[in-house]
């Protein structure tokens, strides 16, 4: 209901959020029920796209301000935006995340070379980072599929990303015991890092204390960590 995007627009202050969901009463009960406080919803991808393009007044403002929120999927959402004629060459997301929270894994994600990978990687930075959250299990099954999902839908980001390092984790037994598809679009090695793992803990590490969260980021890099 909005926490991630809320959560990340509230500790980050001058990073813009678009928030996309599919359900029109889920953001209006994270609106009304939660006190989400948005400073833009849009309908339809097609206005969200254009919405996303729009400059905000304020860079530094309020959370809510720089938090906007589209109804629509995010499929649509990525083909519109990634296809729009006014979006500038510069544009691009530095991290995009997915939740996942359904049976089966969603076709447009495993498919390889298909629209959604596609668009997806125009929008995204030369140094950005894509995390979806998966409904399968440390035992390596669950409602979003099992193992061979889990590749299917790495080969597609790196498909559609070439040169980028893909990787999955498994989030706590105690909060959701899911699992992470970590894909980056710069490979630790160009970046004059050390091994994938050991470079990201150790931003995780720092971007733990920079946002003062209170939870131990570096940790949840530890948890089953698999290249894919």
């Amino acid at each position: 209901a909005g926490c991630l995007s809320a959560w990340l627009a509230d500790r980050l202050p001058r990073l813009r959020v678009d928030a996309v969901e599919l359900d029109a009463a889920v953001v209006a009960a994270a609106r009304e029920a939660m006190g989400l406080g948005v400073g833009k919803v849009t309908v339809g991808a097609e206005a969200a796209a254009l919405a996303a393009l729009e400059e905000p007044a304020a860079t530094a403002g309020s959370a809510a301000e720089r938090l906007r929120v589209h109804i629509c999927s995010g499929e649509a959402f990525v083909c519109a935006l990634a296809a729009s004629p006014s979006r500038p060459a510069d544009f691009g997301y530095d991290l995009v995340v997915v939740d996942v929270a359904c049976p089966g894994l969603p076709e447009a994600m495993a498919e390889k070379d298909g629209a959604f990978a596609r668009a997806l990687a125009q929008l995204l930075r030369p140094c950005a980072g894509v995390a979806v959250n998966l409904l399968i299990g440390a035992s390596g099954t669950g409602p979003s599929g099992g193992r061979a999902e889990l590749a299917a839908a790495a080969d597609a980001f790196k498909g559609a990303a070439p040169g980028g390092e893909a990787f999955s984790v498994h989030t706590p037994l105690l909060e959701s015991a899911n699992t992470i598809l970590g894909f980056s679009t710069a490979p630790a090695a160009l970046l004059g890092m050390e091994n994938l793992q050991d470079a990201l803990h150790r931003k995780a590490t720092a971007l733990e204390t920079s946002v003062g969260a209170n939870f131990d980021m570096g940790r949840r890099l530890s948890l089953g960590f698999t290249e894919l």
